[in-house]
């Protein structure tokens, strides 16, 4: 779906329209039409204001500028920043997600060290039982 931008309004009475699909970002779209609107001026003044039938006008920027507004995340820099902190934000998740997942791993190996531990010492205290025990066992 098509959506509409438009700059109609301008004080000077040029107006300037652009088409884009819903993804496009509408500031963005509005600040080519601005960027449009400004080197036309620069380039041809007041005369469209003279003008008062359809009229071709030589416009040899329009293309690069276009070209230029084509990646929205090119053109302008706060679309470039928000895409870049939406980036730094999946590497977050993920990092922090990374380390819950450690977290837990290492809850699991410190339960199975203590487990070793009580087995460790259990086993000692048995050996020790069975030295006093079986005394004539151990020297032969």
């Amino acid at each position: 779906m098509l959506e509409f931008s438009s700059l109609r309004n301008r004080a000077d009475g040029l107006g300037a329209v652009v088409v884009t699909d819903q993804e496009y970002p509408t500031r963005v779209a509005a600040a080519i039409l601005s960027k449009i609107a400004g080197e036309f001026t620069r380039i041809h003044g007041d005369r469209y204001k003279l003008v008062t039938e359809d009229t071709a006008f030589a416009f040899t920027g329009l293309d690069d500028m276009l070209a230029e507004f084509q990646d929205p995340r090119r053109a302008d820099p706060l679309t470039r920043v928000q895409d870049q902190l939406a980036e730094t934000k999946e590497v977050i998740v993920k990092t922090l997600d990374q380390l819950l997942d450690r977290e837990a791993k290492l809850e699991v190996l410190m339960a199975k060290s203590r487990d070793l531990s009580t087995q460790t010492k259990n086993f000692y205290k048995t050996s020790k039982k069975l030295k006093y025990v079986f005394p004539y066992c151990l020297k032969h």
